[in-house]
């Protein structure tokens, strides 16, 4: 049976345990994988910093165990995560440059859309009894590469990226005394927040929106 993923709060870190075996061999050794496990994670990267997808982003995937939330403790977070599985084998040796930098590119693409804070990108061993993504994973420099800009706008633009999506403030940002100001409601709905008005107080509140 597949679920749908529709909103992603973490981002889960694997590897896949082969050996050095090189790109080509990597790409057959996950097709041959796919027609056995076709929900296993949702990106591969190998070897050679390219990457592809397995799982539908939108649907979730298995990587975290028994996808059942009922009945396995790991599980439950294949509810709310997007699973990236990386070809070698970290518990034995770093991964090299060229893996590396797909992989960063990879990270920053995925929390950009979804908004994934750093925090919230976990190695599988985090969640689960398990050594994967291995001691030598780069855990810290994925962290980093996820530690980008909610929203950017330019000074006397109102042409802004929100996510990395492009969006229009109702006004343009601009510079006071020091200070830049932009539309309060606009910024906060844009990052998925809703803005109340107590008119008795005369108080504005921002309040995060219901599920």
């Amino acid at each position: 049976m597949e679920y749908i993923l529709d909103d992603p709060k973490y981002l889960v870190l694997h590897h896949f345990v082969n050996g050095k075996i090189g790109a080509t061999k990597e790409k057959a050794l996950v097709v041959a994988t796919k027609k056995l496990n076709p929900r296993e994670y949702h990106y591969v990267v190998y070897s050679d910093g390219s990457w592809e997808g397995w799982q539908k982003e939108g649907l979730v995937a298995a990587h975290c165990g028994a996808d059942n939330q009922s009945q396995s403790r790991c599980g439950a977070h294949n509810f709310n995560s997007i699973g990236v599985c990386c070809m070698g084998n970290f518990e034995k040796g770093p991964m090299e440059e060229k893996q590396l930098s797909g992989l960063l590119a990879l990270v920053r693409d995925i929390v950009t859309r979804h908004g994934i804070v750093p925090e919230n990108i976990l190695p599988h061993s985090a969640i689960a009894p398990t050594a994967c993504p291995g001691k030598y994973f780069p855990l810290l420099e994925a962290r980093q590469a996820a530690d980008v800009p909610l929203v950017r706008v330019a000074i006397n633009s109102d042409q802004a990226l929100v996510m990395g999506r492009p969006d229009k403030m109702p006004l343009k940002l601009v510079l006071d005394r020091g200070h830049a100001v932009a539309p309060l409601r606009w910024l906060c709905e844009a990052l998925g927040f809703r803005i109340v008005f107590l008119r008795d107080g005369g108080v504005v509140e921002v309040r995060k929106k219901f599920s």
